[in-house]
């Protein structure tokens, strides 16, 4: 998987130790070199560096006891920088990446990307009804339409072996938009690194 452009690990894991219990064994495992924050709706997050890599671990409470939470490794950026967040995706001016995230399986490429901006709905509707079009891409008419009285709205297109799926919905500062990419029937001994699968 990537995230952001960079490789990244993520597994689950459920506990009968407290949290308090994984982050103190955490904590003493790492010593000096870990971090620890939160508390977000009761998540703590603890983490440090090994040479070209970061570790993080997220735990929260489980019910009725114990805890459960994710471990993640991800690879820290070398001297050749990471593909730019969002890659040549169009996007209105302005528009902010949120999280670009990339996985292999079954054949298959899925990229995720999260997008805001402080346009309407309607305004990044319109967009996209034109732009995917110039880009080669077929829109679906029978999927999608507007959705939770006009404060969302969805549509799909395909372009040969690749489908999309655009969310657009409103939010409290502007416009969120969620864009799912599949590509399908990769040659199976494709690796997610091997750019030329795409």
């Amino acid at each position: 998987m990537k995230l952001n452009g960079l490789p990244v690990q993520i597994q689950h894991f459920s506990s009968d130790l407290s949290q308090r219990e994984i982050l103190d064994f955490y904590r003493a495992r790492w010593g000096s070199s870990s971090r620890q924050s939160g508390n977000r709706s009761n998540w703590n997050v603890i983490g440090t560096q090994f040479g070209n890599f970061s570790l993080r671990v997220q735990v929260r409470p489980a019910n009725p006891r114990g805890s459960q939470g994710f471990i993640a490794v991800s690879m820290l950026p070398s001297g050749n920088a990471p593909s730019k967040p969002g890659g040549d995706f169009p996007r209105l001016g302005g528009s902010k990446v949120l999280t670009d995230v990339e996985s292999m399986g079954e054949g298959k490429l899925a990229k995720l990307l999260i997008l805001s901006n402080r346009f309407s709905v309607a305004s990044n509707v319109s967009y996209y009804e034109t732009m995917m079009p110039k880009q080669g891409w077929t829109r679906n008419t029978n999927y999608g339409g507007p959705q939770a009285g006009g404060r969302a709205y969805e549509m799909s297109f395909q372009r040969g072996d690749k489908e999309l799926n655009i969310i657009i919905n409103k939010i409290s500062q502007g416009t969120a938009i969620s864009a799912n990419i599949v590509t399908n029937n990769l040659d199976s001994r494709c690796a997610p690194q091997a750019h030329s699968c795409r």
